[in-house]
């Protein structure tokens, strides 16, 4: 609970964290049993399987779509959920994700990839070997 930032949108159901973090004495034990059980049964809680997807606006011309960024809103007991388990799995996951991904990773930087790009066009170029790159932009 601690590491989630305190001031943020609160998810679909209408509680902000400090609202759990406020009552946790209170609500913590109720909360973890649930999603123990969850965890048990392989199924949360009809209320973390559901999203509300909105738009939130990028600086530019609101007119055009490119400037407009889909969010999913969770209940928060699916993002208590989710950062424990990702707290929990983040010793392992370095080991399990690719080297190439970059982003999110502890200890990795996305600038490692253009680095990465620029050794390979240097080597190619160095030994003579034509090269193509194909980049793909996600917008």
């Amino acid at each position: 609970m601690g590491s989630l930032q305190n001031g943020r949108a609160p998810g679909m159901d209408g509680f902000p964290v400090d609202f759990y973090k406020s009552l946790w004495s209170e609500i913590g034990q109720d909360l973890l049993e649930v999603l123990n059980d969850s965890l048990q049964t392989g199924r949360l809680p009809l209320s973390c399987r559901k999203a509300v997807i909105t738009l939130l606006p990028k600086k530019g011309d609101l007119q055009q779509l490119k400037y407009w960024r889909p969010v999913s809103l969770l209940c928060m007991d699916y993002k208590i959920l989710s950062k424990a388990l990702a707290l929990m799995l983040r010793e392992v996951m370095v080991s399990v994700e690719h080297p190439d991904q970059t982003y999110c990773v502890p200890g990795r930087l996305i600038s490692d990839n253009v680095t990465q790009i620029r050794d390979i066009l240097d080597l190619s170029s160095s030994l003579a070997i034509e090269t193509g790159l194909i980049s793909i932009d996600q917008e």
